[in-house]
């Protein structure tokens, strides 16, 4: 495939969801348009004039004050402007003015002012005093300039006296086609003086306010204040300048003007009084209140309001019903915004109705802060809340896993109304502790029911406990739980059953999944979304994806409510991880042409599938652009996204831009984006390069220990209350995994580069901070955070500390990956085949340990056990042991795990040259999918130099391979690994020159 069709083909396939589906198709139309067709269609397009505008017309030369000829206004001009049928009615013979006037045919403009202008030769005048009234008002359905600059004319030939109200009505509309303000604003004052009713005051006001021509806007509310005839009823004099769109703007430059005109000590309301040019200022910015959510700018709303205090004119009525309307139009955090600007001002003392319904804004909108800063309010202002309110808050903090906050108005509460005599009052304190995954004290609040409050937990406090075990992957505390429901009143519910399913599908139990759902079918609990959600994920995790996909499939024709987002997303997410780009994009469009919702996991998903093939600046446009166009919120873990992607390709600098843009956005960090930017850090440091090339905005984010001190400042299980995802976390315990992920990559990168010292510090701060939670279960560091550790160890050659790790990591992870119900872990096979890798990471450095001290016996037991459990190795667990076997002489071995175990994974020497280079580990592990095995440039290396001693210790024969009984014996064990041996190519490296160079 050339180059150029690759990139075609990458472009189509990869990159399309960046775009919405009308969008491709416009595209792929365009592509296949001729540019010369469409610009010859465009030109003929454009060869006729449909109406006239000032910009070209003839007439427009022709100024109001000049006298406008016949001959200026020829029929010639006429067909210039006139669509065809208009043209036609200038050749049906008028004979004379009244019958076109009195004509229901289609108006001719021009004809009708010919006509006139032969009269005005011949007639008397007052019969031509008849004929100009009659024109103006035929002329004034005209939409033309030059038809306005006529009824000019034929109103200046009208006496004083006899002028009407819609005769100045219509000149004054006349006067804004041109437009002529100035003329406007005469005729309007004269119109005030002489006549009574509405002559177009509102028209006038809207046009100044448009043009914003504010002296000339002011006289005309000055001319109305003083108008001679007072109309009978109420003039709507605003009502047009209401419907002007973006009516702030206007009022915002409005403000403007008049902040110069008194910065100048001048009268800005000349020749007018200062009084009248006020009046016309206040009037606009209070018309401005009038809020309309279209193309409302939240600046604009801010600095407006900054305005009205500057004039006077934010009176506590005023801001009240603006804050109102605000909330009203779905506002709200443009009404939060403003209210946190004039929060405690004396003179804007919020109303109880107002705080309520700011309370209810953020409630819905999950900002604690917020949240906290109108309790902070209500309390301070009207001494607390109401039974209800108390309730409600409780209950969304409690959710949101803001345990302080729960248990001060829990307390306060009571105080006020006395103990809750209702579980349902006393479920948040449950609730708070187990979002935040704090087990133990979960347990202590469930108790506390029953001895304290003298009250029996109900279905919900029995769901929400073990809820609490599942959040930690504790699958023997969740049956215990459950079992124990089982033996009260109670029957589980589906609430139960999903969490219960959610808990084994994450660990990959497929076969506890189905004894549970046969349980939810005999208890007459019907299958929902979230129990084939848990099917599909189980699956996954098992790497069964074609049966998940089936799963998922079929959920689309089965009639059960819910979205079917998250098990989609499931299956985007599992494709992503292992790269399968073609399968993203097929799920991706499957899921478009079912009508499955996307939301922001699945733009994560799609995000992260870029990341793993190092497009990491298309994930970043993404975020940057496809999420705002689609109006899907963009939250820390898509920058968290995007940012480790960066960290994966090395561009550092980058991941500092990335995280600078994201606090300018006002996202708040969390950990997810806190740990490539420790990892961001941890690089620069080690490359003096990189310290000059980050620019001094940046700089700040690139200093690591500042960085892990407001990192560890900043961790709060609040954060595992969230239904965003937590990057960092694995297969680990929730609340384990939380606290460490700030310490195993620091640790892992110090013990590699023999800062020791570095190491001891962060492993005594991570100590420290897990007594800190105050955890009363056995709690233990996480298998990452050991195998770190054991990179320092190994290093430092203090063996013994290795194995301690070993045996630590050994515990959990049989916590973690033992079957339900498998009691005896000295039985064969209780590992669960879904967990079966989860000790291949610290198994690596403890076979670097023992291989160093020769204690290939003691390796050789170790996988034996680990295989009789049901552990698995991995591709670089094999091939070290069989480098391992090299080193200690046992060719044949070594041979014969690699035909094994790993061979049927090797994709030849030419593809290996193509995709890295022979320098390199030709097997990059996919921590996905540890299972795909394949040997290694190291292992063929050391394959050969096993072959060539052999060759050495038989024949002394060095010139090639293959020769020899030893060799033959090889062959005929492992023939497919002897090929590959004898096919390696020779180049000048470092290990070739070490291991082969007698060759």
């Amino acid at each position: 495939m050339s180059r150029d069709s690759m990139g075609s083909e990458v472009e189509g396939s990869l990159f399309e969801f960046l775009y919405p589906a009308h969008t491709l198709a416009f595209i792929r139309r365009l592509s296949s348009y001729s540019l010369q067709k469409r610009w010859r269609k465009q030109r003929t397009k454009n060869g006729i004039r449909l109406f006239t505008s000032r910009a070209t017309e003839p007439e427009d030369e022709v100024r109001p004050d000049t006298e406008v000829s016949a001959d200026v206004f020829s029929a010639e001009h006429d067909e210039a402007d006139q669509k065809p049928q208009d043209q036609a009615i200038e050749t049906e013979p008028f004979l004379t003015l009244d019958d076109l006037l009195q004509s229901r045919k289609r108006k001719s403009y021009d004809s009708a002012w010919r006509l006139f202008q032969s009269l005005a030769q011949t007639e008397e005048e007052a019969t031509l005093t008849y004929y100009t009234e009659a024109l103006l008002q035929y002329l004034s359905t005209s939409a033309r300039s030059v038809d306005a600059e006529r009824i000019a004319e034929l109103f200046s030939r009208l006496p004083t006296q006899q002028r009407e109200t819609r005769q100045y009505r219509i000149v004054i509309e006349a006067y804004l086609k041109l437009p002529d303000l100035e003329k406007a604003v005469e005729a309007h004052k004269e119109a005030l003086m002489m006549v009574a009713g509405d002559v177009g005051t509102a028209t006038l006001l809207a046009s100044a306010v448009e043009c914003e021509r504010w002296e000339l806007g002011s006289c005309a509310l000055h001319d109305y204040r003083r108008r001679l005839y007072v109309p009978v009823g109420k003039q709507a004099i605003w009502d047009e300048v209401d419907n002007i769109p973006h009516l702030m703007e206007r009022a915002l430059s409005l403000a403007a003007f008049a902040e110069n005109a008194m910065a100048a000590d001048q009268d800005a309301s000349q020749p007018e009084s200062a009084e009248g040019f006020g009046e016309f200022v206040n009037a606009i910015m209070i018309r401005a209140l009038e809020f309309k959510s279209e193309g409302l700018n939240g600046d604009n709303v801010r600095q407006y309001f900054e305005k009205l205090k500057l004039f006077g004119l934010l009176t506590k009525d005023r801001y009240e019903d603006a804050m109102h309307k605000l909330l009203s139009l779905g506002l709200g955090s443009l009404a939060g915004s403003v209210y946190r600007k004039h929060r405690g001002q004396d003179d804007f003392m919020p109303s109880q109705k107002l705080l309520y319904r700011l309370l209810d804004h953020y409630c819905r909108f999950n900002s604690v802060s917020n949240i906290q800063i109108i309790l902070e309010d209500l309390f301070a202002v009207y001494g607390g809340l109401d039974r209800a309110g108390y309730r409600a808050v409780i209950g969304k903090l409690a959710g949101l896993g803001d345990a302080n906050s729960v248990h001060k108005l829990f307390a306060d509460s009571v105080s006020r109304y006395g103990a809750p005599s209702q579980v349902s009052l006393l479920r948040p304190l449950l609730l708070v502790h187990s979002r935040r995954a704090e087990v133990d004290e979960t347990v202590r609040q469930f108790r506390r029911l029953s001895e304290e409050f003298g009250l029996t937990p109900d279905l919900q406090c029995w769901n929400i406990l073990i809820s609490a075990y599942s959040r930690i992957t504790d699958v023997d505390g969740a049956f215990r739980c459950f079992n124990e429901l089982l033996g009260t009143s109670f029957k589980p519910d589906r609430y139960t059953f999903g969490i219960m399913f959610n808990l084994c599908a994450r660990k990959g139990d497929t076969t506890m999944l189905q004894e549970l759902f046969r349980l939810a079918d005999d208890a007459g609990i019907q299958t929902s979304v979230a129990a084939i959600d848990s099917l599909v994920l189980s699956c996954i995790n098992n790497d069964e994806l074609d049966e998940a996909e089936r799963i998922a499939e079929a959920a689309l024709s089965k009639e059960i409510e819910g979205s079917r987002t998250r098990m989609w997303n499931y299956l985007l997410n599992a494709h992503s991880l292992r790269g399968n780009i073609d399968d993203v994009t097929r799920i991706h469009h499957r899921m478009q042409d079912a009508g499955v919702p996307l939301d922001s996991m699945t733009y994560a998903t799609l995000m992260q599938s870029l990341t793993v093939l190092k497009e990491t600046d298309a994930a970043y446009k993404i975020l940057r652009v496809v999420m705002p166009r689609d109006g899907i919120r963009v939250t820390a873990f898509h920058y968290a996204i995007v940012m480790g992607g960066y960290v994966r390709t090395n561009e550092t600098v980058k991941v500092f831009r990335v995280y600078k843009r994201m606090l300018e956005r006002r996202v708040r960090p969390t950990l997810s984006t806190q740990i490539p930017l420790l990892k961001a850090g941890a690089s620069v440091e080690a490359d003096e390069s990189l310290q000059q090339a980050i620019d001094v905005a940046t700089q700040k984010f690139s200093q690591t220990d500042d960085l892990l001190e407001e990192t560890l400042a900043n961790l709060d299980p609040m954060e595992l209350a969230s239904k965003e995802p937590v990057r960092g976390n694995s297969k680990e315990p929730l609340d384990s995994a939380y606290l460490a992920a700030p310490f195993d990559f620091l640790i892992f990168i110090y013990g590699q580069q023999g800062l020791f010292d570095k190491v001891q510090q962060l492993y005594e701060k991570y100590i420290k901070s897990t007594e800190e939670r105050k955890l009363n279960r056995t709690f233990m560091p996480t298998i990452k955070l050991l195998s770190a550790l054991m990179v320092s160890y190994f290093r430092q050659q203090q063996h013994d500390d290795v194995y301690k790790c070993w045996e630590l990591a050994r515990s959990c992870s049989a916590r973690l990956s033992k079957r339900f119900g498998a009691g005896d872990l000295s039985e064969p096979g209780w590992v669960l085949p879904s967990q079966r890798y989860l000790l291949a990471t610290p198994l690596m450095y403890l076979m670097k340990t023992l291989g160093e001290q020769e204690d290939l016996d003691g390796i050789t037991q170790i996988i034996t056990e680990l295989q009789s459990d049901g552990y698995e190795l991995d591709s670089k667990n094999w091939n070290l042991y069989i480098q391992l076997l090299i080193r200690n002489g046992r060719i044949l071995e070594a041979f014969q795990y690699c035909e094994e175990k790993l061979i049927n994974g090797w994709m030849g020497w030419p593809f290996q040259r193509q995709q890295q280079g022979l320098s390199k580990a030709v097997t990059v592990v996919n921590k996905v999918q540890p299972w795909k095995l394949s040997p290694n440039y190291q292992t063929y290396v050391h394959l050969a130099s096993a072959v060539m001693d052999m060759q050495t210790a038989e024949s002394g024969n060095l010139s090639s391979l293959g020769r020899g009984a030893g060799s033959e014996r090889l062959t005929e064990a492992a023939p497919r690994t002897m090929e590959a041996v004898r096919n390696m190519p020779r180049i000048d490296d470092n290990l070739q020159t070490d291991l082969l160079r007698r060759w």
